[in-house]
């Protein structure tokens, strides 16, 4: 039905085939940090290492809370299920493409775009596995113009390949990859870093300023920024498994189409990023795993709820159901026996409310917090147990 829906409304596009009825967005640029994890960005209350995607960007547009990698954490797989909107399973050295095809041939098919709209911008030099992929009907013929940076381990020559391909050829869909981050962990260099995440954040709003500086992609552009994986909950160094550090992901998008100052805690994930695009520029995703992120079908319909149900397997153990102006009701389980404390803050991480600690034993359990003296705002839902640190931002009207 949810594909039924997407060619419906491609057969409505008058004119210009590419561009969605009800949409402003005519160009897209995906920029992929490649594997800061979550606790570093927007996962650190104090968003200390992050303050220009904080303080200038998160006010134009839209952040999800609760966006996450499901399958493979590692590059090849991440960048390649953003660009398909289908998990991908690919050995991460480069020499395997796509399962399913890109957004680029998606959009290069159904408009008749030539290659030179389409662009893969580098960053670590095996991702060119991006520019098509490898199935029958799509592939080659639909691809985008790949281009290769000075040095795969620096961001400053990303950027400034970047700014030259962004200026000089006017690509109307683009990805990104800055790596440096991933490549100074992998390094086990901590301070390196920190600073290269320091430095992306710096350049993912000069990448903000470009669009909005030229008039070819002024007002009519839509931004994305997101992680291809994170890194292991407690040890910066590597990724790839399952656990909470490796699967959460930074995601943001800002553009004509995009709420400003929007915190939004439904549970997403990065198979929702081609759907996304194909319904801004106007063209269908049929082999897509996920959904636009403007679908409503997908939206939480209840005014009194605002995150996800209880995944299954137990993956994450805490939930939050809000009940505007009057409470919060903390969903938890233990899998054994722990100190339990839940707290309220403002989002500088100042307690305003909280149950003092209690010891427990393994179980589920639902704790209350009263909401009344509250003012309408942002806070932080926070549980602490011997096990985890959880933490989820509710709105209070």
């Amino acid at each position: 039905m949810k594909r039924c829906k997407v060619l419906i409304c491609l057969l409505l596009c008058i004119i210009d085939s590419s561009v969605a009825i009800g949409y402003k967005t005519r160009n897209v640029v995906i920029v992929v940090i490649d594997g800061s994890r979550y606790s570093e960005t927007f996962g650190d209350s104090t968003h200390r290492y992050i303050p220009f995607m904080w303080n200038k960007l998160r006010p134009l547009g839209t952040i999800y809370t609760k966006f996450y990698n499901e399958k493979m954490t590692i590059t090849c797989s991440g960048h390649s299920t953003v660009l398909s909107g289908a998990w991908q399973k690919l050995s991460n050295d480069g020499s395997q493409r796509p399962d399913k095809p890109t957004v680029f041939e998606y959009f290069r098919k159904e408009t008749d775009a030539p290659e030179r709209e389409c662009a893969v911008i580098l960053g670590k030099d095996k991702l060119s596995i991006l520019s098509y992929s490898k199935y029958k009907g799509y592939s080659a013929p639909f691809g985008a113009k790949v281009f290769y940076g000075n040095n795969n381990k620096d961001d400053i020559h990303t950027w400034e390949n970047t700014k030259k391909v962004l200026t000089t050829q006017h690509p109307r869909l683009a990805i990104i990859n800055f790596g440096q981050i991933d490549s100074k962990a992998h390094d086990k260099d901590w301070r390196g870093y920190i600073r290269a995440i320091q430095q992306v954040d710096s350049i993912v709003c000069l990448v903000w300023d470009l669009l909005q500086n030229d008039s070819f992609y002024k007002d009519v552009t839509t931004l994305f920024v997101v992680n291809d994986h994170g890194r292991h909950t407690f040890d910066f160094t590597d990724h790839g498994c399952k656990c909470e550090g490796c699967k959460h992901l930074l995601f943001m998008m800002i553009g004509p189409d995009t709420k400003a100052g929007i915190i939004d805690s439904s549970y997403r994930q990065q198979v929702d990023i081609a759907p996304t695009i194909g319904e801004l520029l106007g063209f269908s995703t049929p082999l897509a795993d996920g959904s636009s992120l403007f679908s409503e079908s997908v939206k939480k319909s209840s005014s009194t709820s605002f995150f996800n149900k209880h995944p299954k397997n137990n993956e994450y153990p805490f939930i939050t159901s809000l009940w505007p102006g009057k409470s919060v009701d903390i969903f938890f389980e233990l899998s054994t026996s722990s100190g339990v404390s839940v707290s309220i803050c403002n989002l500088q991480g100042k307690v305003i409310k909280s149950i003092p600690e209690t010891y427990m034993s393994p179980g589920q359990y639902k704790k209350r917090l009263d909401l009344n003296s509250l003012s309408g705002g942002n806070y932080l839902v926070k549980l602490e147990t011997d096990e985890f640190s959880l933490s989820n931002i509710i709105p209070v009207y």
